[in-house]
């Protein structure tokens, strides 16, 4: 059984535009935390791990290559339905375990960064079925708070942005993750009602 959304699945085509658009922003991603990091080392010489926030990078600069290599050369910008659900579940597991690295190798919840996990939910809303975004949210949640409750019993280093001016109070870190996992779940929730009651009334209109 598919789990791509049932609007999405009717025109399952034009998902292979969303491929390419979906690429095409890693790569701005990719140059933009490069830049950032080149700045931060090079001109405001913030203290951060930047072997593994280079490494982490690298990979996703790698692994977009495969994917542009893959979809571009190698399938000529057009996936079979399967290729698609299996492609997208790559790509999405993929950010998000490197996002998670990023992140907390560079101040996690002091990192504006960590927002970035917003715009995927509502990514993989669109792309996917409640149970599946239900998943991707959980799993977020869970991953991003059990690293905050590790760091404030101190078993997790904290990597803090900006060392010069000390690093943020223990409690406040764990008020921010309940606040931003608070934000996970009601930007899935409201996301994935809209356009499953969007859905809903196109099937109305499709059957009258």
């Amino acid at each position: 059984m598919h789990e791509l959304s049932p609007i999405e699945s009717s025109a399952f085509k034009s998902l292979n535009k969303v491929i390419t658009w979906f690429i095409t922003l890693r790569w701005i991603a990719c140059g933009g935390v490069a830049v950032v990091l080149l700045i931060s080392h090079f001109i405001f010489h913030f203290r951060l791990s930047y072997g593994i926030l280079y490494i982490t990078t690298s990979i996703v600069i790698l692994l977009n290559l495969l994917y542009s290599y893959y979809f571009f050369t190698y399938k000529k910008q057009y996936l079979q339905r399967r290729e698609i659900h299996m492609f997208f579940q790559i790509q999405i597991i993929g950010d998000y375990l490197l996002l998670l690295i990023l992140v907390f190798f560079s101040g996690f919840m002091e990192n504006p960064l960590i927002f970035f996990f917003v715009f995927h939910i509502i990514i993989t809303s669109f792309l996917f079925t409640s149970r599946i975004v239900t998943i991707y949210t959980t799993f977020l949640v869970l991953v991003i708070g059990g690293i905050s409750l590790l760091q404030y019993i101190q078993i997790l280093p904290v990597y803090t942005l900006f060392t010069e001016y000390g690093s943020m109070a223990p409690v406040v870190r764990l008020v921010q993750t309940a606040g931003f996992s608070a934000l996970l779940i009601i930007t899935a929730y409201l996301t994935t009602s809209i356009i499953r009651s969007e859905e809903r009334r196109v099937g109305k209109e499709c059957r009258s």
